[in-house]
């Protein structure tokens, strides 16, 4: 039986750290729909990418007729979807710039299943995913 040992991020070695090293993290796409969980996940982030000069890609990954992501409703529209990524998007986008993050990119993507987001992370070229909603939160990484 395989065991997965897991440390938090800022127990593992910082970016700067591990610049020269063989395959460093160099784009981390953190997918999710702007629950509670999404501070945590953007400070793991911030602590692997800082002071590398690593890319964030940050999508806003859910679906409109979720209520656990808009206050107990639905959204009525598609503009009010967008407003509501939009507002969660730039917030966390301004956490990871004041962090330390230089290179922060944005994206709205509708939530179509878990596994559309391989095909979001392979058209960012993210060698990270971190994928944080109000079901889980977990990190996967590539070689």
């Amino acid at each position: 039986m395989n065991e997965i040992n897991s440390a938090p991020a800022r127990n593992q070695t910082p970016g700067y750290a591990r610049k020269g090293r063989l395959n460093p993290i160099h784009t981390i796409l953190l997918a999710t729909d702007g629950t509670s969980n999404s501070d945590n996940a953007l400070q793991n982030c911030i602590s692997l990418l800082k002071g590398s000069e690593g890319k964030l890609v940050i999508t806003y990954f859910a679906d409109p007729k979720d209520t656990a992501v808009n206050n107990g409703v639905a959204c009525e529209s598609s503009a009010e979807w967008r407003a509501q990524g939009e507002r969660i998007l730039n917030a966390l986008a301004r956490k990871a710039r004041e962090g330390g993050i230089k290179e922060v990119v944005t994206m709205l993507e509708n939530y179509q299943g878990e596994e559309s987001l391989g095909q979001i992370a392979e058209d960012v070229e993210a060698n990270m995913i971190m994928l944080t909603s109000h079901f889980f939160q977990a990190g996967y990484g590539s070689n």
